[in-house]
């Protein structure tokens, strides 16, 4: 229970305190206050004048929740089949239940592979997905398109080849993987382990010479 009798508006976290009631008076103050340096108050909360000088007298820094910084809601990676594969299927399962942020594209299927590959790797552009999955038998023509795509860098996964290999350094956020010859263990292993990249990022002099050549192809 709180201040006379009252539920209880307040919550320690370390040096702060954050106070949920709509009013805070000095009594509050002295009651729920014992040595934290801020005082994280809703954006509405009323501070009487009395409070007012408590804080004061007690160097308290007081932050409204409007101004604290917003965070960015993890995005996860989508994945997309050139046609079903029922091992994908399952791997895709097995690692939702596990809490993995893997989604399936939501798009028309093209027969063209070419005109697959352009339509899922421009689903990057949705801004719902931090890099996408493309599971296909033609690794290398789906890589071809997509580097096409403003943004995308992509890269091929063959067996064998894991993503540590593929990945590094390149901040890779288009991934196509082949699925030939793969256990479920082996493809469910690679792709818990890609999906652990959470936005992916290209740094360095390769950041600099794409972000160059994606000018250049704009004008």
């Amino acid at each position: 229970m709180g201040v006379n009798g009252q539920p209880d508006q307040a919550s320690f976290n370390g040096a702060k305190l954050d106070w949920t009631s709509r009013v805070l008076s000095a009594e509050d103050v002295r009651a729920r206050l014992n040595g934290q340096l801020e005082l994280i108050l809703r954006s509405d909360t009323v501070i009487t004048p009395s409070a007012h000088d408590e804080l004061r007298s007690r160097r308290i820094r007081v932050i409204r929740q409007d101004a604290l910084p917003q965070q960015t809601a993890t995005r996860g990676w989508g994945y997309a089949q050139d046609r079903p594969y029922a091992i994908v299927q399952s791997v895709a399962g097995a690692l939702k239940r596990e809490g993995s942020l893997l989604s399936e594209i939501d798009l028309k299927h093209d027969r063209v592979l070419c005109r697959w590959a352009r339509a899922v790797a421009e689903s990057i552009h949705s801004g719902s997905f931090c890099g996408i999955l493309a599971f296909c038998e033609d690794t290398s023509l789906v890589c071809c398109v997509a580097n096409k795509v403003v943004g995308l860098r992509a890269v091929a996964v063959h067996p064998g080849l894991w993503a540590r290999a593929c990945l590094g350094g390149v901040g890779a956020n288009f991934v196509a993987i082949d699925v030939a010859r793969q256990t479920f263990f082996e493809l469910k292993q690679l792709v818990q382990a890609i999906c652990r990249q959470n936005e992916p990022v290209c740094s360095g002099e390769l950041a600099s010479v794409i972000g160059e050549l994606e000018g250049h192809a704009s004008r």
